[in-house]
């Protein structure tokens, strides 16, 4: 066997330790020996001192990273959204100036934080991290202070250009390398989160900055965004402390790695980087204004719009660094790492784009009633329904795709299907066109977005399983709630096509920016068999999956069937029809963070029972009996706090019966039976409306939705004897 041989143990003889015939056959003197062991020595220490480990992901790391957002909120903030200031010197302050003396002193900013920048890192490495924080808060915020007194483009050059970029260096130093010393396995992800701070800042200070100098003039703008720097950095300075500590060079700058050919190519190309990142920022917003003569509010609006997608970009980004990093990462990992919870705030964001746009569809219901007034409800109905239907019918195929391939392309793959969906339904004139786009092309782009975030939070999370998974499904609530809001606005502003189109372009442009969180904890090897029948022998499968037929079908029948009995039956503005649904939705979240914790204690299974027998008692004592508007606000609150949380429960209870392993294909399985339910409970009830109910009494409707309920609480209670 060979033996393995090692070099970094050796020491590096001294010269004393030579002889003098070793001396001479070397040809070396004692005092060029002694000077190369001696710069041996050092240049060893050092690197020993530099490479030290960073520590796994601690709480106050991400404390750091915290801080380091919100310092960047207060350098990168102001100087992307310069261009509110430039569009203002150039048509009122200072008509006459040269656009090139005006935009320099943006320009000035940034390049003043750079070429400050090696200063800034000599103080950083040699003085507390606190002080030089604080000091360069107050000379950041103070210029611009000063530069709210000055007349003169020159001075606000001096000041707001220069002497804020010298100031902001030294904040920026901080809060671009500090996430690193304090992350280890998320450090990429950390500092893209800590570096989206600059383009949120941006983002609203472009709307703040616009309305105030509207108000109150740009000189005020100025001094008020000036007291903001030094409150922000003076308030997050304390909490920020070093954790590698650098020894002190001879040299204060060292320049050897300008013999580094690679680091020549970085450095010349960083220039191009520098030139070409601020520009849009700078002239974007003016050239609204100048070239296209929009209204003023139109250059805070296109600096936003940049900014906006900037936070997306940049948080997106670093997440995929991460998970390419954590992929060659082969150690174990922890079920309850950080990382696990990033995992559910992806599931929350897909949740919220899929499920949100199907928990709104009685928006467009009440809508589509109105524009297709010769189109019976059964056909109108079966568009929300076959939404669901055909992401629970297609769920086997997203099951077996997202244990086969890479999670992150199945959810990019569905977003953009699903969100194309909408925007060709944009384009349809009939109810089957409709039919055929808002509801089986979004479906279809729905499944494969749907599955893997209700089964990845239960892989990541090991104790709190109940907690991650009702609030990754919160999404679908929230995002119900805000779009079914969203949705009467822009129907009513806009029309019902372009409705679609925005819907659409907000689930493609969710989907593909928090796809690169969903990475898979548990990997599974290829089997011979697309999909696992076995768990068809199962007499608990097969009462689970009767019982998911029932639930599923009357999970979605009052979201698509409450907003218009509110505008019919009882004669209320068209409003209400949104306004119904959004106290559904906000209740629904409610509901799933609070059931979700209890199941945690009592079991899903139990909180599942009593959610539906909740939802059940809701639909016939406070729904049916009564025709009033208080009466259905009453029970829409508890069908939204109960019945919310009967899908996100289905994932925990499979779970729990038949573990994780392979729950996406289970669900799969399932998820034909929430096709089922879907396909027979809404459509069917459009059907009662029209011929027992003459499109206006919906008391069989009622009747019919909580059969479902009673079904379905029958037929899990059964299971839980059986378990």
């Amino acid at each position: 066997m060979n033996t393995p041989t090692t070099t970094s143990s050796a020491p590096m003889p001294s010269a004393d330790t030579l002889s003098a015939s070793d001396k001479h056959k070397l040809d070396i003197s004692d005092d060029l020996l002694s000077s190369q062991t001696s710069g041996f020595t050092r240049i060893h220490q050092e690197a020993e001192d530099d490479t030290s480990p960073c520590p796994p992901d601690t709480p106050y790391g991400w404390a750091m990273v915290l801080c380091c957002f919100f310092l960047l909120m207060t350098v990168i903030g102001p100087t992307n959204s310069f261009g509110v200031y430039l569009q203002e010197y150039q048509t009122r302050v200072f008509p006459s100036t040269p656009t090139t003396l005006l935009s320099w002193i943006g320009s000035l900013q940034f390049g003043s934080m750079c070429l400050f920048g090696i200063g800034a890192g000599i103080l950083v490495e040699r003085f507390d991290l606190r002080l030089v924080a604080m000091g360069g808060s107050l000379v950041s915020g103070g210029a611009f202070l000063v530069a709210s007194v000055c007349r003169s483009p020159v001075a606000l050059l001096f000041t707001q250009g220069v002497l804020f970029g010298a100031g902001g260096s030294c904040i920026m130093n901080i809060a671009v390398t500090l996430p690193g010393q304090w992350m280890d396995r998320n450090r990429a992800v950390a500092t893209g989160l800590a570096i989206a701070g600059g383009s949120i800042g941006a983002l609203w200070l472009s709307f703040a900055t616009r309305s105030m100098v509207a108000t109150i003039g740009w000189q005020w703008s100025l001094r008020v965004t000036g007291f903001y720097i030094i409150g922000v950095g003076w308030t997050c300075a304390p909490f920020i402390r070093k954790r590698i500590e650098v020894p002190r060079r001879a040299k204060i700058l060292d320049l050897a790695a300008l013999s580094n050919i690679q680091f020549l190519v970085l450095f010349f190309s960083t220039l191009f980087v520098s030139g070409g990142y601020f520009m849009p920022y700078y002239f974007m917003s003016s050239y609204a204004v100048v070239s296209l003569r929009l209204p003023v509010n139109w250059s805070a609006n296109i600096s936003s719009i940049l900014n906006a997608g900037s936070i997306v970009g940049r948080v997106a980004t670093g997440l995929e660094a991460g998970t390419l990093a954590a992929d060659h990462d082969s150690g174990p990992s922890d079920s309850n790492a950080a990382y696990g919870w990033l995992v559910v705030a992806g599931s929350f964001f897909v949740l919220m784009a899929s499920m949100g746009s199907s928990n709104s569809y009685g928006v467009y219901l009440q809508e589509y009633q109105q524009q297709f007034p010769n189109a019976p409800n059964s056909l109108l109905s079966w568009i929300g329904s076959i939404q669901f239907g055909i992401i629970s019918f297609l769920g086997v195929v997203s099951g077996v795709a997202a244990e086969r391939y890479d999670i992150r392309w199945v959810v990019g793959l569905g977003s953009l299907v699903s969100g194309g969906g909408l925007v060709i339904g944009s384009f349809c004139r009939t109810p089957w066109g409709l039919l055929a786009t808002q509801g089986v092309v979004f479906g279809i782009g729905g499944s494969f977005m749907m599955v893997p975030a209700m089964c990845l939070p239960a892989q990541w999370v090991g104790r709190w399983k109940g907690v991650a998974t009702c609030v990754a499904t919160t999404g679908g609530s929230i995002g119900g709630l805000w779009m079914s809001l969203a949705t009467r606005k822009m129907v009513a502003a806009l029309g019902w096509q372009w409705s679609l189109r925005i819907n659409g372009l907000v689930v493609v442009f969710v989907g593909l920016a928090v796809s690169p969180l969903m990475r898979k904890r548990v990997h599974l090897e290829p089997r011979d068999q697309l999909v696992d029948l076995r768990a068809l022998g199962s007499p608990r499968f097969l009462v689970l999956f009767a019982a998911s037929i029932f639930v599923s079908g009357a999970y979605f029948a009052p979201y698509n069937f409450m907003p218009p009995y509110a505008v019919t039956q009882l004669g209320l503005d068209k409003t209400w029809g949104a306004d119904v649904s959004s106290i559904m939705n906000a209740c629904g979240t409610v509901g799933r963070l609070v059931v979700g914790v209890a199941a945690d204690f009592v079991g899903p299974l139990n909180a599942l029972v009593a959610c539906l027998v909740g939802t059940a008692a809701a639909v016939f004592a406070l729904w049916l009996p009564f025709r009033s508007l208080a009466m259905l606000v009453v029970a829409a609150v508890f069908v939204g706090l109960c019945g919310g949380c009967l899908v996100s429960l289905g994932p925990l209870v499979t779970a729990r019966l038949f573990g994780i392993r392979r729950l996406p294909s289970l669900l799969g399985l399932l998820y034909l039976a929430y096709t089922a339910g879907a396909m027979v409970c809404s459509p069917v009830a459009g059907v009662l409306l029209d011929s027992a109910g003459s499109g206006s009494d919906y008391t069989w409707v009622i009747v019919y939705i909580g059969c479902f309920y009673v079904a379905a609480a029958t037929l899990f209670a059964a299971l839980w004897l059986v378990n």
